[in-house]
């Protein structure tokens, strides 16, 4: 995975195409337990011990981002489906 992204439309850091967010940060989260952040349990599966753990993939993403400027931001604009993550901090 890329550890930088290209971001374009409203991500866009270019004034002339963004002139409203062009010089906000942005973070872009991938997410591999297809619950959208939200699973917290573990499966036996008759062979195997199953770990769903988005939720805490998530909140350890946000006590990250925390101290690098999220913690100060006057203004948060989430896109997707992590506006619903974002009204539960």
């Amino acid at each position: 995975m890329n550890k930088w992204e290209v971001f374009s439309g409203i991500l866009s850091n270019n004034a002339s195409f963004n002139p409203d967010f062009y010089n906000w940060n942005r973070v872009k989260i991938r997410y591999c337990d297809g619950a959208s952040f939200s699973g917290d349990a573990k499966f036996y599966n008759g062979t195997s011990l199953l770990y769903f753990r988005g939720q805490r993939i998530w909140q350890a993403i946000i006590l990250d981002l925390l101290p690098k400027g999220l913690g100060n931001a006057k203004k948060v604009m989430p896109l997707d489906i992590l506006f619903f993550y974002f009204n539960n901090i």
